[in-house]
């Protein structure tokens, strides 16, 4: 099945023809990013992500090494994985608008195979005020099946079995096991749960003083 999920990596004949000079190219501000780079850039992460079988929220430390060398030669830069943060919290947040978007079944369907949504011209009308839902143009975003492989362990609530020992597996992976809060901020987002509590927390120790009747 793993190959299925991968794409070709070959992208360069369909690529659209403004591409960068080979002076301006070195310059990660001279890139702009178009839909199709978009796609290159998603299927990469996709192929990088499937290298630990889906498994962890980011990709390992060669899944990433992989997207920015392929990038990197695509694309004639020299850039490096803080690059991708901004262009990645975007489709991030595209996942999340239209997963909720789905969740919201008042009055409307959800094809199970395609995942568009079926709903009355008010529904959407109520809720293309947000700028990012109107630009979904009523359909899923684009390369929605990857973005589903990719990003659904952010989205915690559907995931119940992303545990902590999955975490700290990737982090050992990543040099980063000398932290525990840092996995319970990174596998949680940042909200602890009331029944979780971290295993640095130490035993608090009660001093009690007897109080004779001449010190009451």
């Amino acid at each position: 099945m793993a190959s299925n999920r991968r794409q070709n990596t070959n992208f360069s004949e369909e690529e659209d023809l403004n591409l960068p000079t080979e002076t301006s190219a070195r310059s990660e501000d001279n890139f702009k990013w178009t839909p199709n780079r978009e796609r290159i850039f998603l299927e990469l992460y996709d192929q990088a992500i499937a290298m630990g079988n889906y498994r962890f929220k980011d990709p390992t430390p060669l899944g990433r090494e992989f997207i920015v060398d392929k990038f990197n030669k695509e694309f004639n830069l020299n850039i490096n994985y803080r690059f991708f943060k901004e262009k990645l919290d975007q489709l991030k947040r595209k996942y999340k608008k239209y997963k909720h978007l789905m969740k919201d079944s008042t009055g409307i369907s959800v094809d199970t195979t395609t995942s568009v949504i079926s709903a009355s011209n008010s529904w959407w009308k109520e809720r293309e005020v947000c700028k990012i839902v109107k630009s979904f143009k009523r359909k899923p975003p684009e390369l929605w099946d990857v973005m589903q492989r990719c990003f659904i362990l952010y989205d915690v609530h559907s995931q119940p079995q992303f545990s902590v020992n999955q975490r700290r597996e990737q982090l050992r992976n990543d040099g980063l096991d000398n932290d525990e809060g840092h996995v319970y901020f990174e596998t949680y987002d940042g909200d602890m749960q009331d029944s979780q509590v971290p295993e640095t927390q130490e035993n608090e120790e009660v001093y009690r003083v007897n109080i004779d009747d001449e010190t009451r």
